[in-house]
């Protein structure tokens, strides 16, 4: 009986997670009718950074010492979020939000193509070619350049934020894993 609910608990938890991760598209093309992308970005990243602070106080969690690690986590923070965040606002100024949360999820794509670009990821298999080549073909097919009325430079800044994601998600696994920080305080 405690598998199973536990197991409950993490499928409410995915499901949870689902619903805000999917929905921040959404706000963002709601909070652009009253504000400007950077002004998302700042909003964005202040309620999260308070809440995630107010958490490791409550938890008595430390945060980071040393300058080497500041600087990573700002050079996380910057190609991670306040770009990303930035470029999902100007996209959606002219793409649907459901479009910037299909484009969103190339992140997986752009990652392993960036870890393999880095050498941090092993040598590119038949497959793993085949899926990349179809996970980009299918990307292409959705964004539909050839189409006009289509706004190719806000899917492109989606796009680009996706990448991101992928370029700080091989710089945090390089520079930043191993150094014993929480995970919260790392989002943080």
């Amino acid at each position: 009986m405690g598998r199973l609910t536990a197991r409950r608990g993490s499928v409410v938890r995915l499901a949870l997670l689902a619903v805000l991760w999917g929905s921040s598209f959404v706000w963002i093309k709601i909070g652009l009718r009253g504000f400007t992308p950077m002004q998302l970005v700042f909003l964005r990243l202040l309620l999260a950074a308070g809440l995630l602070l107010v958490i490791c106080r409550i938890r008595g969690l430390r945060m980071p010492r040393g300058l080497i690690v500041w600087v990573h986590l700002a050079v996380a923070a910057t190609v991670g979020n306040v770009v990303p965040f930035f470029l999902f606002g100007v996209g959606e100024r002219s793409v649907d939000s459901s479009l910037a949360a299909i484009l969103n999820a190339t992140t997986p794509l752009w990652t392993i193509a960036v870890a393999l670009l880095a050498r941090t990821e092993r040598a590119m298999s038949a497959s793993r070619a085949a899926g990349l080549l179809v996970g980009f073909a299918g990307t292409l097919v959705i964004v539909a350049p050839w189409r006009s009325g289509g706004s190719l430079s806000g899917a492109t800044a989606c796009l680009t934020a996706a990448a991101l994601y992928g370029v700080m998600f091989v710089y945090v696994g390089r520079f930043l894993t191993g150094r014993d920080l929480a995970p919260t305080v790392l989002s943080a």
